[in-house]
């Protein structure tokens, strides 16, 4: 965390020229609209200093949301659901069915990752959305196991992942690597009965301790977060087939996080703006460097 903090080196984003370039719909949201959506599902707001952490499912038809007041909000496009969640719950993932497939625990030891009956230490921890895969981050590497078998490590990663998701029929793990200051994409696949983790590939010359919010299954798009040199949030979107990136505008002033979403009534339940303006698809030209984007900054935690 202090190496993020640390992390302000500006870096410069080298834009293809123009062509025309679509990417799935991106909701916007703050704090204060993410403890609005726990209101909606559960008819009582979280406190604003409360974290709640978002998620949603590989379709984009279903988001949850986990409170650290120990409260879900289930969101459905036309309908939502309240769940009560016990005293050391803090976040949790679900797979696509639905299924609870690790949780955020608080213990007197500090945060651990619980898989069934086994409870990890980390610094962070991400589980994809099928369920099958998560990462630990220990700071200066990261291991990579299976839900099935938890205290297995298939993999382990030299450098801090952020997050993981499926990438057709591998697994993708995009992270910090402190050594080069690069946020860097490691795609891993299965190679005569094991994982093996493909050459590093850096991600369009962003720094270390950039926030990856989002990842779109179907198109090969990263979701990324940051703040420009004048400290107004920012967030890019990063194709990792053809190395394009184009920025997205916050659609509201405070607006710090962002998501892929595909059904208007849920980005208007996240964002609190109507289903409309918040589903706007960009499916315009690439501007060049000069009038597109130019710094691009680690948000601050």
């Amino acid at each position: 965390m202090e190496r993020m903090r640390c992390c302000l080196a500006t870096v410069a984003i080298t834009l293809f020229p123009l062509f025309v370039f679509a990417f799935p719909p991106v909701v916007t949201f703050s704090r204060a609209d993410a403890a609005r959506a726990m209101e909606i599902g559960c008819g009582v707001a979280s406190a604003p200093d409360v974290p709640v952490h978002v998620h949603r499912n590989i379709p984009g038809n279903l988001v949850y949301c986990v409170a650290e007041d120990h409260r879900e909000a289930v969101l459905y496009s036309e309908s939502q659901q309240c769940h009560e969640l016990s005293k050391e719950v803090l976040d949790m993932w679900r797979d696509e069915s639905g299924e609870v497939k690790a949780m955020l625990i608080q213990k007197t030891e500090g945060r651990l990752l619980m898989v069934g009956e086994a409870e990890l230490r980390g610094k962070r921890f991400d589980v994809e959305r099928t369920g099958q895969y998560f990462v630990i981050s220990q700071g200066d590497f990261s291991q990579l196991s299976a839900i099935a078998k938890p205290y297995r490590v298939l993999l382990t990663l030299d450098f801090d992942a952020q997050r993981i998701f499926t990438r057709k029929n591998e697994l993708l793990v995009v992270g910090n690597n402190f050594k080069t200051n690069q946020l860097e994409a490691r795609v891993v696949r299965y190679s005569e009965g094991s994982l093996v983790q493909l050459p590093p590939m850096p991600i369009a010359n962003m720094p270390a301790g950039v926030r990856v919010l989002d990842y779109s299954e179907k198109t090969d798009d990263l979701l990324l977060g940051g703040v420009d040199p004048s400290g107004q949030t920012m967030f890019v979107v990063v194709n990792l087939s053809s190395g394009s990136a184009s920025a997205v505008t916050p659609k509201k002033p405070g607006d710090d996080q962002a998501m892929f979403l595909s059904d208007g009534n849920l980005r208007a339940k996240i964002s609190g703006t109507s289903s409309a303006a918040a589903g706007k698809r960009f499916t315009g030209e690439r501007k060049k460097a000069s009038s597109g984007i130019k710094r691009f900054l680690p948000f601050l935690p």
